[in-house]
């Protein structure tokens, strides 16, 4: 073999040699390049959900915010324990400024506390029930309900019973009422929901 021939055979060694080299750092310097952009991407994505964290945690701590600013308006509108006797007294008033005959019971308290003062997870909803007769015009009776839904602390209704009268006594032995043809006797059950 002449020596061109050599020279040529060795430069083209060469040159294919420096073609799969540089394939070669090609392919590297690629597959360096995606592994970094996925990376890239990944850390876009972690870095997007941790702002709308952030954003998230904002507004709850807005939140908070004006919840603690409105606790005692909420805090209010729950019957303590040590108030019931004022709302049955504000009961009896509204029977009498409706005009209605009334007699008040209750017949369902709250769970008992703990010692320590606190009640348990379960308790959290407790309340009052009470039964309230009513005795007086239709009118009257909603006038009444009328004013104890307009009551500043929160109460449910539970049930209404109505019955129209053609007169002559209404209740119970010791609170029976007389009553003129039309008027009603109506029995409430109320939830009042307690701290």
């Amino acid at each position: 073999m002449s020596v061109k021939k050599k020279f040529y055979l060795t430069l083209l060694s060469a040159g294919a040699i420096l073609i799969a080299a540089g394939a070669g750092v090609a392919l590297y310097l690629f597959l360096n390049i995606t592994e970094a952009s996925s990376d890239y991407v990944e850390s876009q994505k972690e870095l997007l959900t941790l702002q709308k964290k952030g954003v998230l945690i904002k507004e709850f701590e807005r939140e908070l915010e004006s919840i603690q600013s409105d606790w005692p308006k909420i805090e209010a509108v729950f019957l303590r324990e040590e108030d019931i006797l004022g709302f049955v007294e504000t009961l009896e008033k509204l029977a009498e400024k409706t005009k209605n005959r009334h007699s008040i019971n209750i017949i369902g308290t709250p769970p008992a506390k703990a010692a320590s003062g606190e009640a348990k997870a379960d308790e959290a909803s407790s309340f009052f029930v009470f039964r309230i007769n009513l005795w007086g015009s239709l009118s009257s009776v909603f006038d009444f309900l009328n004013y104890l839904e307009n009551q500043p602390i929160y109460l449910s209704v539970e049930d209404i019973q109505l019955v129209r009268s053609e007169g002559g006594l209404a209740g119970f032995d010791k609170t029976a009422v007389p009553l003129a043809p039309g008027d009603v006797s109506a029995v409430l059950t109320i939830k009042v929901f307690a701290r």
